[in-house]
């Protein structure tokens, strides 16, 4: 795996559209972690426990569960490699929100919350490669979330939404934690908006709406 992490690191960039960040700077992020495998079905994270890693799976995928209102596992999404695993839960500290299993052979490298609490600030080629990878997933991951969202809202008034779909729909508004944290970047920039707005239009009469 440690051969072909450069590789690996290129499809994901790939995935997520970032054609101008250098594969070898995102591979550079991982390079000191020793990779780790997975059988089918072993656990690699468990939902409420707390969250000290994230994960860059390289080979197989991860089946996410979470638990239903009566409190038994339903499967929510399978990921496959290459793709981050496991970050939502370091970006605001809390708890994680599935757990996840082995889907057949799997290989990754986790990331140990100090070293990535050290790249988010880092000046290097290595962390400025991470963070976009960052936050273009967090980015995608909304807009997929959002997608489904809006599919459940629009449809057909006279279908009853089923069990399953509330259900969904449940998960996704309680799953999308990354909703908190771009809510409060958005929200820093709406601040510095509204007041660049209210000193341009001071003494203008009111803003347009």
């Amino acid at each position: 795996m440690m051969a072909t992490l450069i590789e690996h690191c290129a499809r994901l960039l790939v995935d997520l559209g970032l054609n101008d960040v250098e594969p070898v700077h995102l591979a550079s992020a991982f390079g000191n972690v020793p990779p780790r495998r997975l059988a089918p079905g072993e656990v690699l994270c468990v939902e409420g426990e707390p969250a000290d890693s994230l994960f860059l799976l390289l080979l197989g995928g991860v089946r996410v569960q979470r638990a239903d209102a009566q409190g038994q596992p339903r499967e929510v999404a399978v990921l496959a490699a290459p793709s981050l695993v496991g970050h939502l839960a370091l970006i605001d500290g809390s708890a994680r929100s599935a757990t996840c299993l082995a889907e057949g052979d799997v290989g990754l490298i986790a990331l140990e919350r100090s070293t990535y609490e050290r790249l988010l600030t880092e000046a290097s080629p290595r962390a400025a490669a991470l963070r976009r990878v960052l936050m273009t997933s967090l980015a995608a991951q909304l807009a997929s979330a959002n997608a489904r969202v809006q599919a459940l809202a629009a449809a057909p008034p006279t279908v009853e939404a089923t069990e399953r779909d509330v259900d969904e729909l449940s998960d996704l508004l309680q799953g999308l934690k990354v909703d908190r944290a771009l809510e409060r970047a958005a929200e820093a920039v709406e601040v510095v908006y509204t007041d660049e707005q209210r000193r341009n239009w001071r003494g203008l009469g009111a803003p347009p709406r």
